[in-house]
């Protein structure tokens, strides 16, 4: 079945829109559209090993067909319609060219929004990105739910990065869903009552930008509702060969009326930035967004931030509750799955996206609880814009676990001890230590979003251990 954003899909430029919009900059291209692909057999060294993907600079010589990125192949809109299996390698093929060519001293960054599970990358025949999470192995990232950067400049020639070069990206992708630890959210092999289909490979937008050699790497945002204040911490990447200039960074803040506040700060270190009052603050009746703009050396970035603050305190009576820029707050919600009928966990556009949560405004919800899931940073962007809070469930993971770990405590109030590992699908070690280290990274990725008011670290007890010390 498909949506109607999705009888309207350009397969050539699907998904177009800027995918990070609190840190944007202008030298991008967009790679989604028709890839080829195909499947092959894993090497049977390699079966017993989750992690384990094939060489992506010996790709097969032959290819089934066309595939449309980023659409999972076992969704309408992908065009494959096929499920990859424990024991294969889904594979992607295309041709690109940079944005514009590269100047003395910039590097040209390869971003994925989200490959699951295991992959690794070629770009002209060599193999970039080593070094993922995944210890002692050679892939360029494990885990199904984050973003990652590839920089991709030693791999082109130099006599390559002209205006206009073609350049041959690979990718090879191992997808095991529920056979190991990784985490999986709903995903299942054998679909059905509330477990859903597998999702596979590319399923967030790729794209191309063009930085300095020491550039900005991200913006860690914390508002201070109390005092009027900006937290900023402007996290940078040096290369050791590169003089990294000016310590200093350049921080405007802006309102549609113009600039309300300015400060050089040290960058890679907390700083605070006073917001003149009187000080309009972020909530679901009024999200609304001071812009950003950071500058460093070479470097240009935009952003924005809400003024908001979340807590939990008493009401008049004495009664516990959740708090929203002090005041209690009582969130009226929904749970958010984040599967589509065409495009699986990926939406059939930018304006399906916004749909969901304008349409769950609309009916009088001011909350979302996204499910075991970690959605593409365009749909927080929305939550921001149209006053959405957001409460974020970690990625579930683990073993098999049956409707005795969730069933008992919903029920009879009786509960198993998560210590005990075995109980709730967490024997294997390894597959606790990822769970903890992308639930780390969940929340940086996350944090400065101004819609995320609560965390979820587990889900009726899926993949739970040790809770009251994670949390």
């Amino acid at each position: 079945m498909k949506t109607v954003w999705g009888e309207r899909l350009d397969r050539d430029h699907p998904l177009p829109e800027y995918p990070r919009p609190q840190l944007v900059r202008g030298d991008w291209s967009n790679l989604n559209g028709v890839w080829r692909y195909a499947f092959t057999a894993i090497d049977a060294s390699g079966v017993a090993d989750p992690l384990a993907v094939a060489d992506p600079t010996r790709a097969p010589s032959a290819w089934d067909g066309d595939i449309v990125v980023p659409f999972s192949p076992e969704t309408p809109l992908s065009g494959v319609g096929r499920t990859l299996q424990p024991d294969e390698l889904l594979w992607y093929r295309r041709a690109f060219a940079l944005p514009r060519p590269l100047r003395d001293g910039e590097r040209a960054l390869l971003h994925f929004g989200a490959v699951d599970q295991t992959c690794r990358v070629a770009v002209d025949g060599r193999e970039v990105g080593l070094g993922g999470r995944a210890e002692g192995t050679r892939c360029a990232h494990s885990g199904g739910y984050l973003p990652f950067a590839i920089d991709i400049t030693d791999a082109l020639a130099d006599s390559a990065r002209e205006d206009g070069h073609e350049h041959e990206l690979v990718v090879a992708v191992r997808d095991v869903t529920d056979a190991a630890w990784f985490s999986r959210g709903k995903q299942s092999r054998r679909r059905g009552g509330i477990w859903y289909s597998p999702q596979s490979g590319i399923w967030q937008t790729v794209w191309l930008e063009i930085v300095p050699a020491a550039h900005i790497a991200r913006l860690s945002l914390v508002p201070h509702l109390d005092t009027g204040e900006l937290e900023i911490t402007v996290h940078t990447v040096v290369p050791a060969t590169v003089d990294a200039g000016s310590p200093l960074a350049d921080v405007e803040v802006s309102t549609p009326g113009g600039s309300v506040a300015a400060a050089r700060i040290e960058v890679d270190a907390p700083a605070r930035i006073t917001i003149p009052a009187p000080v309009r603050s972020w909530s679901p009746d009024d999200p609304f967004l001071y812009d950003l703009t950071v500058r460093w050396g070479g470097d240009q970035v935009d952003s924005y931030v809400g003024m908001r603050s979340f807590g939990v305190g008493v009401d008049a009576n004495g009664h516990p509750r959740l708090l929203l820029n002090g005041r209690p707050h009582l969130p009226v919600g929904l749970l958010d799955q984040g599967y589509w009928p065409d495009g699986g966990y990926t939406a059939p556009s930018d304006e399906a996206l916004a749909y969901d949560v304008r349409l769950a405004r609309r009916l009088g919800f001011t909350m979302l609880r996204k499910h075991i899931k970690v959605e593409p940073l365009r749909w927080y962007h929305h939550c921001d814009k149209l006053g959405m809070l957001v409460w974020q469930d970690a990625v579930n993971g683990g073993g098999s676990y049956g409707p005795a770990v969730f069933g008992p405590p919903a029920f009879v109030g009786s509960f198993l001890d998560d210590r005990h590992h075995r109980l709730t699908g967490r024997a294997d070690a390894r597959g606790r230590a990822v769970f903890e280290e992308e639930l780390r990274e969940t929340v940086e990725h996350l944090r400065s979003v101004p819609s995320l008011s609560l965390w979820v670290p587990f889900n009726e007890g899926w993949g739970q251990f040790d809770a009251a010390r994670i949390a």
